[in-house]
């Protein structure tokens, strides 16, 4: 198995070759067939099984030559990416998420007055004024996105791997969205150094994911889906900036994101530091000091989130007792 054959092998493993024997081929006439050995036959038959594997991957435009440009110009070979996935990745991963920053901060306010009450708008306006209004459109543009990369993750999952969308796309197209969120962090002048750790750690693992020698199947599909938190982190945020905090469903969300810190989080990062240790990547030991600092962040995280679930039950109590 030559390297670049080899993550499509993961996902389209050849196909099993019925072929009849004709008597165009001289070697498999009718006269002479009984006489050959096995050996032969199945030399033939992986042939024509490769042949049918070659033809049958061709359409998806992974490793042709003169589909990869970009990869083979920029020595960055190791990619199983071709042009098209790398143009995909930046327009649709770096540029429109910045561009729908600008365009839904602007356009919502331009268009409050035929959508909003007077009351709504004076604290849409008001909140506007603040880094918070910012804040919420840059965490609804990456829930947008989360929820677009898990639903094909999950399409690559649950489908066979037969998801139009290849998994190592999913980990090129989230670290450079970690990029773009970055700069959208620089655009609104945010002070969360938390995200800009997180943002940096999370670039770094995804890319060794995607450039790594020892490249594999599920650390590449999880590393593309631990991000789901960020749904639920968009309603605390949105909630708690409009004052809306102490109710059932913010409750809600603030358990499903301890939930999903402690028992998906936590165990793909602990799986994803366990294989760049195992693996051998160039530089060793130092490639898992990201994932170190992500878990260590999630701790962080959980432990504040906690406070709050139980800081915004006793709220609701009170407020049902009064």
């Amino acid at each position: 198995m030559n390297s670049s054959t080899t993550t499509m092998e993961m996902f389209y493993p050849p196909l099993k070759l019925n072929f009849n024997v004709t008597s165009d081929d001289p070697l498999l006439s009718t006269n002479n067939f009984l006489s050959l050995d096995n050996s032969y036959l199945f030399a033939k038959s992986q042939q024509f099984q490769q042949q049918l594997y070659s033809l049958t991957h061709w359409d998806y435009h992974y490793f042709q030559d003169g589909d990869n440009f970009l990869t083979n110009n920029f020595g960055l070979k190791s990619i199983p990416l071709n042009n098209i996935d790398v143009i995909k990745c930046i327009s649709y991963f770096f540029f429109l998420p910045m561009i729908a920053y600008y365009a839904i901060s602007i356009g919502f306010l331009k268009l409050s007055p035929y959508i909003l009450s007077e009351e709504s708008q004076l604290k849409v306006h008001e909140l506007a004024k603040t880094k918070k209004y910012h804040e919420i459109v840059q965490r609804l543009i990456r829930s947008l996105y989360v929820l677009y990369l898990f639903y094909h993750f999950w399409k690559n999952v649950m489908s066979f791997h037969k998801d139009e969308i290849d998994p190592y796309f999913i980990a090129a197209a989230y670290a450079i969205y970690h990029m773009a969120d970055t700069c959208i962090l620089f655009f609104y002048q945010s002070k969360h150094i938390d995200m800009y750790l997180h943002h940096a750690c999370a670039v770094i693992s995804l890319s060794i994911m995607v450039f790594g020698v020892n490249k594999g199947l599920y650390p590449i599909l999880m590393s593309g889906c631990v991000d789901i938190l960020s749904v639920f982190s968009f309603f605390l945020f949105a909630m708690k900036s409009f004052g809306k905090s102490y109710n059932y469903f913010y409750v809600f969300c603030l358990a499903m994101s301890n939930v999903i810190i402690l028992f998906y989080r936590a165990p793909i990062h602990i799986h994803l530091l366990q294989h760049l240790y195992n693996g051998n990547f160039p530089g060793g030991i130092l490639w898992c000091i990201p994932n170190i600092i992500i878990l260590l962040l999630d701790a962080k995280w959980f432990h504040s989130i906690f406070k709050s679930l139980i800081y915004s039950i006793k709220s609701i109590q009170k407020i049902k007792s009064n």
